[in-house]
């Protein structure tokens, strides 16, 4: 018996809920990576295990690696040991391992909001035995500990579970109105008033700003000053259900670069910036389905004309 490893191809997948992130991070309260190991082979055996996301942000395509702590792993080299049958076993052994926050920076990891998770594992036949090293058995002497059943095989099962439970730190979350047109004419309007009406009903605050795009999507003009839609609205303590929504009216007026950037607008963008409660410890807060958050935008327009 020698030692021998096996490296399996790269799988990967993605999460589509965090492509509509612009910036910022959650955390998820208790996120777990979990592999179910079914091996009938009758021999020690380990695994490595390499983690990364990638995403594209405005500094183009980044990489983050998972973090294992050393303290998940039993053996050198960054290896975890799986269960193997003994030579008088006649069932499969099972091994199940987690991957969380407590032997991972998993949390942070997804909070890091990747679109692309990559895993890169490999597998160690023989894992106690030196590199070069040949271990042979010769009954009577030596009594053999392990063989290899040709027949046998090895199944991995992965899941992956995301409780939503949440703190946000500041996420953006952008949302497109398309196919804007104004029906007066620009250059005789000596006024405009944006008017924007939120009925919070969201555990979180939120920010609000807006901006002018063009048919490239290029920002033409971007609001300065931030909606703020008031305090989180009260949660049930036990369901976490919102009693009743939290309505903010904010208004503010155009300047001359923003009307002049009507002309060619074609999509207004509004981007929400979340935060839940801070605290310590953290403060996690579940995600129901009947939360929403509703924005109306109006406009005051004053004309100007020569008669």
């Amino acid at each position: 018996f020698v030692r021998q490893s096996v490296d399996f191809p790269t799988s990967s997948f993605s999460i589509p809920l965090f492509e509509t992130f612009e910036s910022g991070s959650f955390l998820l309260e208790n996120p777990n990576l979990n592999f179910t190991i079914t091996n009938e082979l009758r021999m020690p055996l380990a695994i490595g295990l390499e983690i990364y996301g990638t995403k594209t942000d405005d500094n183009g395509d980044t990489l983050r690696k998972l973090e294992i702590y050393d303290s998940f792993f039993d053996l050198n080299d960054s290896l975890k040991s799986i269960l193997n049958p003994s030579l008088t076993d006649t069932a499969a052994a099972l091994t199940f391992i987690i991957i969380d926050k407590t032997s991972s920076d998993f949390d942070q990891f997804l909070g890091w909001t990747p679109e692309n998770i990559y895993m890169d594992m490999s597998m160690v036949a023989n894992p106690d035995l030196p590199v070069d090293s040949i271990l042979v058995f010769l009954p009577p002497d030596t009594i053999p500990d392990r063989e290899f059943n040709e027949d046998a095989q090895i199944f991995t099962n992965m899941s992956l579970e995301l409780p939503m439970s949440l703190h946000l730190d500041n996420l953006a979350v952008p949302v497109n109105l398309d196919s804007i047109t104004v029906d007066v004419d620009v250059a005789t309007i000596d006024s405009l008033q944006l008017r924007v009406v939120t009925y919070n009903m969201l555990p979180f605050g939120a920010l609000l700003n807006l901006q002018f795009l063009n048919s490239n999507s290029e920002v033409l003009y971007s609001l300065e000053e931030d909606f703020h839609v008031l305090a989180n609205p009260t949660l049930n303590s036990i369901t976490f259900n919102i009693k009743e929504p939290e309505i903010n009216i904010n208004q503010v007026w155009l300047t001359g670069e923003g009307i002049d950037a009507l002309n060619d607008t074609q999509t207004i963008k509004i981007i929400m910036t979340l935060n839940t409660t801070d605290g310590a410890p953290t403060i996690y807060t579940p995600l129901l389905e009947e939360y929403t958050l509703e924005v109306k935008i109006s406009g005051k327009v004053r004309l100007s004309y020569e008669l």
